[in-house]
């Protein structure tokens, strides 16, 4: 705020000193005065400005400031002593120094019935005072008195009033003077430059507290601010209609969500009639032309306004909106001014927003993606930008990837351009127009651009690129990109592009042959990612028989490149090597004793999850038949969702184990159990595993002692019950040897 008095100071002054300034504001509305009017002000401003140091003149502004506080300590101050030291604070102020005093001073000032003084309180409760301060409170009345038309008549007393109002804002203000601001704005008595602050003021209240404009009431006389003769209430309303529109907090009386536009309809032919003024009729006021460009923001303004409303029903309006577009279109041309330049593509800009929103005339989406595709090619960055970032609107639209297609060349090649900013839009672009027809392409592309791009932007190319694979791309491509993307940019892959990538191998037949031979391939990299070996070991241990006839990939030699692995491997991977070494020990009784003697020497490692693995292979491997060995490594079963079902995303949402709470059944109530269980309903082998509990019947396994070796299946088990489909009876707690890795 301080910066913004600056410039305002600047802007209007010029060369002025602040002191200049500061009798030409005491002096609005009062004769002119002589300029040692505040010749102690004068001096406290030479002497700050003369100060050799910062030292010096934090030294001289805390000697001012103590005895400014000692002064306002006297009962009998006047007012232009008042005036005076007020204007000392807010030199101070501005300057950055902390202000804590003088509050009370500057709210008797805004009460006081002379304007002199009234100004200077309203420039001091503007700078000094924030919405929280509960000294507000005590000038509401004198606010509410001065913008009453009835009781003042004195515009420049109601626009410091109502500037005031929204320089400091708060809901306390917005619920205590939301009222009268509208009453402004609907007085005949209000004057066109109170009626603008007045419609700027509730702007500012609306965006504190959007309760205060309630559409059935408010609609009628905020529209009626379009049908103004001056441009300047004009604009100032069409920033207020603008911001009502786009709130977002709006609901009914069922409190349901309502779309902000909902009651505003009204707008759209009185926005087209103003846009066929300006543009078609060139009626418009002189004091609002810019770089020869009439009314620009007032233009920009209103086609904003149109973007947020869906396509009139109205053909003549439609009519009309048309030719202003195709106008604009037509006539905005690059030129050397760069003021003309700058103002008319900004309109340009807006129009061809207009454009996309509507979706009416294919005519006019035709010729503005023949724009975008030649601010794309611009060597300016800010039209680059600009033309990037409209293209992305034009992509999502139906029919949209038909304009843009043609311009993908030009649009890869900017993800490498210097700027962040536009590598960003034309990655987003690129993710936009991309479909079943230039999947290949573009990914591939995207792939390669992967190899040199930055990484600010090298996780959310990542995310799209999975992304674009799996919702356009087939299953062999999509497991194929995947592989190439971690191989690429592993460190930027979360683990649920794996999980997902393995989950549509395993749902499709068809490729787990060759995806199983690609995961061989990838293994005997001498350095491979964590995640590559993940899905790499995940692969290898499902499907790895489907390959054991081709040359160089037989059982032992897979067995040996786990093997290989399990030693260069991080915690976490060594447990995924050592599951898939596990899976294809079910096929080869070699094997299985090679396992289990990699698995004597995990027993005694420093990793409890491998540990675990480690023994329960063991005592697995020894104690039970061969065929329920391999029933408890079998295959995992199919999911019950299919990947290419499911919406495409990038995050699948994995299983979470459910945790142990300690119980463990004993084998009569396991036997109890097993006759409703879900697992025997579903013939999943469990009884085949655990066998008939009850020792009286023939189909007991042939064991030396059933129950004494069921016993001890259930002690090595432990505690932790298995994840269940369904929570119908109690779950038999049948842990894995091993958890699987759930993608």
């Amino acid at each position: 705020r301080q910066m913004c008095i600056r410039d305002i100071i600047n802007a209007k002054y010029g060369a002025l000193s602040f002191e200049a300034f500061l009798v030409q504001c005491e002096s609005a509305g009062a004769a002119a005065m002589p300029d040692t009017y505040y010749r102690g002000l004068n001096n406290f401003i030479s002497e700050i400005r003369a100060a050799p140091s910062k030292e010096q003149e934090e030294k001289r502004v805390n000697k001012e400031l103590a005895n400014i506080r000692k002064k306002f300590r006297k009962t009998d101050l006047d007012g232009y002593n008042k005036k005076k030291y007020i204007w000392k604070l807010l030199y101070c102020h501005l300057l950055g120094y902390e202000v804590e005093f003088g509050h009370m001073e500057a709210i008797n000032l805004v009460t006081s019935s002379k304007y002199s003084e009234k100004s200077v309180g309203y420039v001091a409760v503007s700078l000094l005072v924030t919405e929280n301060d509960d000294v507000l409170r005590l000038i509401i009345n004198t606010i509410l008195q001065d913008i009453d038309c009835s009781n003042n008549h004195n515009n420049n007393v109601q626009c410091l009033a109502l500037a005031a109002v929204s320089n400091v804002g708060g809901i306390e203000f917005a619920d205590a003077l939301s009222n009268s601001v509208q009453a402004l704005l609907g007085s005949k008595e209000t004057t066109t430059i109170v009626r603008k602050k007045a419609a700027l003021c509730l702007l500012r209240l609306f965006r504190r507290q959007p309760e205060i404009i309630v559409p059935e009431e408010h609609a009628e006389q905020l529209i009626h601010l379009l049908d103004d003769s001056n441009t300047a209430v004009v604009m100032a309303g069409l920033s207020l209609l603008r911001a009502v529109c786009m709130c977002q907090d709006r609901r009914d009386a069922d409190d349901n969500e309502v779309d902000g536009t909902v009651g505003f309809e009204a707008i759209v032919p009185r926005a087209v009639r103003l846009l066929v003024q300006i543009v078609i009729n060139r009626d418009f006021a002189p004091d609002y032309v810019y770089a020869n460009v009439p009314c620009p923001w007032l233009q920009v303004k209103i086609l904003q306004i149109l973007q947020l409303f869906p396509p009139s029903t109205d053909p003549q309006t439609i009519s009309r909106l048309t030719e202003v577009l195709n106008r604009i279109l037509g006539e905005t041309n690059p030129v050397k001014n760069v003021n003309r330049n700058n103002t008319t593509h900004a309109i340009l800009f807006e129009a061809i927003k207009l454009i996309i929103e509507l979706n009416l005339n294919q005519n006019l989406l035709t010729q503005a993606a023949g724009m975008l595709g030649r601010f794309v090619s611009m060597k300016d960055s800010n039209f680059k930008y600009l033309g990037l970032e409209a293209m992305a609107r034009l992509a999502k639209l139906p029919n949209g990837s038909e304009y843009i297609r043609r311009h993908q060349t030009t649009v890869v090649t900017e993800l490498g351009n210097t700027d962040i900013s536009i590598r960003r839009r034309a990655l987003d672009l690129a993710y936009e127009m991309c479909d079943t027809a230039n999947v290949s392409t573009l990914v591939e592309t995207l792939l390669n651009h992967l190899d040199h791009a930055d990484y600010a932007i090298r996780e959310e190319l990542v995310l799209k690129i999975s992304v674009l694979a799996g919702r356009y791309s087939e299953d062999h491509d999509y497991v194929t990109y995947v592989m190439r993307l971690i191989e690429k940019a592993g460190d930027f892959v979360p683990d649920e592009i794996w999980h997902r990538a393995f989950r549509v191998v395993h749902s499709n037949d068809e490729i787990q042959e060759s995806s199983a031979l690609a995961a061989f391939e990838y293994l005997q990299a001498p350095v491979l990612h964590a995640s590559m070996c993940n899905l790499a070991c995940v692969m290898l241990g499902e499907f790895g028989y489907l390959i054991q006839a081709q040359p160089g990939c037989s059982l032992h030699e897979q067995f040996n490149l786990l093997r290989n692995r399990l030693q260069h491997s991080e915690r976490t991977t060594k447990c995924i090597v050592f599951s898939a070494m596990c899976k294809l020990a079910t096929l080869n009784l070699d094997l299985k004793q090679e396992v289990k003697d990699v698995a004597q020497g995990l027993c005694v490692c420093s990793d409890a999850d491998l540990q675990q693995r480690a023994v329960e292979y063991c005592v697995l491997a020894e104690d039970l038949p061969h065929d329920v060995f391999q029933h408890m490594y079998e295959n995992m079963p199919p999911f019950t969702e299919q990947p290419a079902e499911e919406p495409p995303r990038v995050y699948e949402e994995p299983d979470t184990p459910i945790e142990s709470d300690g119980y463990s059944p004993t084998t009569e109530q396991i036997s109890s159990m097993m006759e409703g269980s879900p697992s025997k309903q579903q013939g999943d082998g469990l009884e085949d595993l655990l066998g008939d509990m009850n020792p009286n019947t023939s189909t007991a396994p042939a064991q030396p002692d059933t129950q004494d070796t069921t016993q001890d299946l259930m002690d090595l088990l432990g505690p932790q019950p298995a994840p269940i489909a369904e929570p119908l009876p109690p779950p038999i707690v049948l842990p894995g040897p091993e958890p699987e890795p759930e993608p």
